[in-house]
């Protein structure tokens, strides 16, 4: 993929960014590295359509790295480059998207709703580039600081599925207002639903947002191990089809990481 390439591209240049922003100045102490992973819990806000409202959380894993340069005993800007799953699910009586059926279902421009299981996959490649200010507790409760960030980020999508599941007869409406086929006047038989569809090509290939959070580190060995709790939230429409909605993407993310001097 493209852009996958172009985001590998990107990364080293990053990280030099951050070792190399303050110059001469810059010792070897103030450069600091990590790795952290844990669980994303993702939403889709807005809608905007009735395809793309009703989406509750699933969850994901979230994990990557990172390199920060402490400017000051307070200050430090953070660069970071993370997998981050994210979308929604949506399960119960719902529209069906155009081309979900086969062809010659029903006559062209007829909604029909079932009662089925649906889940969206976003995966992204996430450059958060952060500000952390540490508030020093060594000594309180044995951690070494509590530290907040916040800071823009671009998402770089690598994929985009949709899962389908269950077996549903076929309704005119939400409340279940069943298909009748002529001329007998019979419900159309139950269909299955099951299937797995790659939907890259509906939603934009770049996101960009903002995040914040808040963490703790303690002393561990050479290093320090960090609890952090994180919110995002995406400011960019991720469908690129004004028709299937407008949705936002954003999630929250709770990670333990461990980070060492260099």
């Amino acid at each position: 993929m493209h852009t996958t390439g172009a985001v590998r591209g990107m990364l080293p240049a990053l990280v030099g960014a951050v070792l190399f922003m303050s110059g001469d100045d810059v010792c070897a102490q103030s450069i600091y590295a990590g790795v952290k992973g844990g669980i994303s819990i993702p939403s889709l806000r807005g809608g905007n359509s009735e395809i793309s409202e009703g989406y509750s959380s699933r969850m994901g894993p979230d994990a990557g790295i990172y390199v920060g340069d402490r400017l000051s005993d307070a200050f430090a800007v953070q660069v970071e480059a993370l997998y981050s799953s994210q979308g929604g699910k949506k399960n119960g009586m719902q529209l069906i998207p155009d081309g979900t059926l086969p062809a010659g279902t029903v006559p062209p421009g007829v909604s029909l709703y079932a009662n089925y299981n649906n889940e969206t996959a976003l995966n992204y490649l996430e450059v958060p580039v952060v500000i952390r200010y540490s508030i020093n507790t060594r000594g309180s409760l044995g951690l070494s600081n509590l530290y907040v960030d916040a800071g823009p980020y671009v998402g770089f999508l690598l994929s985009a599925t949709n899962r389908t599941g269950g077996v549903s007869s076929l309704y005119l409406d939400k409340s279940g207002t069943p298909l009748l086929l002529p001329p007998a006047g019979q419900p159309v038989p139950p269909m299955d639903f099951s299937a797995t569809t790659d939907v890259s090509s509906d939603i934009s290939k770049v996101n960009a947002g903002i995040t914040g959070g808040i963490g703790i580190a303690k002393s561990l060995g050479p290093g320090d191990l960090v609890l952090d709790a994180r919110g995002a939230y995406g400011l960019r429409n991720i469908q690129t089809d004004p028709k299937n909605g407008r949705n936002n993407t954003g999630n929250f993310v709770i990670a333990l990481g461990y980070e060492v001097q260099i």
